[in-house]
C-alpha cells in the first residue's frame, strides 16, 4: 500500500463470523490505485450481504505479512517465539 487505508475495522457480527469461519473479520478499505501487487493475481470474490444485493471484495493472494521489516520492532521477539513453538 502506498498510503494508509481509508479505514480499518474488525467486525464481530454473526454474518462476518459465518463468512470467515472465525470470530471476526478484519477489513481494510483502500483505493485500488494505492495498492501495488508484488506477486500473484488479485482474487475478486462476490460475497452475500444482509441486504441481499451482495458485494464484491478483492483479496490479496498472499495476505500474510511475514517480512519482519513490516512488524513493529517491539513485537519481533514475541513473533520469533511463536514461530519456534510452531516448528516443534
Amino acid at each position: 500500500m502506498s498510503t494508509k487505508p481509508l479505514f480499518v475495522h474488525c467486525c464481530h457480527c454473526r454474518w462476518c463470523q459465518r463468512e470467515t469461519g472465525s470470530a471476526f473479520a478484519l477489513n481494510a478499505l483502500i483505493e485500488a490505485e494505492r495498492v501495488q501487487l508484488l506477486h500473484g493475481e488479485v482474487e475478486a470474490v462476490d460475497t452475500p450481504s444482509a441486504s441481499g444485493r451482495g458485494q464484491k471484495i478483492s483479496r490479496c493472494p498472499r495476505c500474510r505479512i511475514v517480512a519482519s521489516k513490516y512488524w513493529p520492532p517491539e513485537t519481533l521477539d514475541r513473533r520469533a517465539a511463536l514461530v519456534a513453538r510452531s516448528q516443534r
